[in-house]
């Protein structure tokens, strides 16, 4: 020990810092300091980024043009989708193999399916310099035709759309094409 040095006064400050950066058991794992967040919450947000647009816009993306011409509520007696009316122009010079589209709700990281039956089929792909146009049929997430329970579907909800190139290269950005609430209010009515 140093002379004239004074251990205790030293220890008495450390031991207080020490004390104030505890913690007493009750503290919340939301608190604001170090918050945790939902891994679902962050999941879906992740789905959705992307260029966003409304129903009508041309949303320009790397070489392709996404438009989503109307949104209507539709069905059978398996249940309720959303008919979307979809124009996709490729311009890239190269061809897009397929097309990812679904809907995604908010705090929910799953994508609705499609109906086979729809008219425009989105595994088909689309050659370059050309378009593709017709109505696909997207169901709610967790929707498998079964009959089985569907989740409401939380706003605000979204149809994402992603052409996906031949050969993929990882960054390829989806157009995001906001739905209107009393919409999504209309398909959770009719599930």
């Amino acid at each position: 020990m140093l002379r004239g040095s004074r251990p205790v006064p030293l220890l008495l400050v450390v031991a207080l810092a020490l004390a104030s950066c505890g913690s007493d058991g009750d503290s919340d794992p939301d608190s604001s300091e170090g918050e945790l967040r939902n891994a679902e919450d962050v999941r879906s947000e992740e789905l959705v980024y992307g260029v966003d647009g409304a129903i009508g816009d041309a949303i320009e993306l790397d070489g392709s043009t996404v438009l989503v011409e109307g949104v209507i509520v539709d069905g059978d007696d398996g249940g309720p989708w959303l008919a979307v009316d979809l124009r996709i122009e490729n311009r890239s010079g190269s061809d897009i193999q397929f097309l990812d589209v679904g809907i995604v709700c908010a705090g929910n990281d799953e994508s609705g399916g499609w109906q086979a039956d729809s008219t425009i089929d989105l595994n088909a792909g689309i050659p370059a310099d050309t378009f593709d146009e017709g109505t696909v049929n997207l169901l709610l997430p967790g929707d498998g035709r079964y009959g089985e329970e569907i989740s409401e579907c939380a706003t605000p909800a979204v149809v994402r759309i992603l052409p996906v190139p031949e050969p993929m290269s990882g960054t390829e950005v989806p157009a995001v094409v906001a739905l209107p609430d009393e919409l999504i209010a209309d398909l959770n009515i009719a599930r």
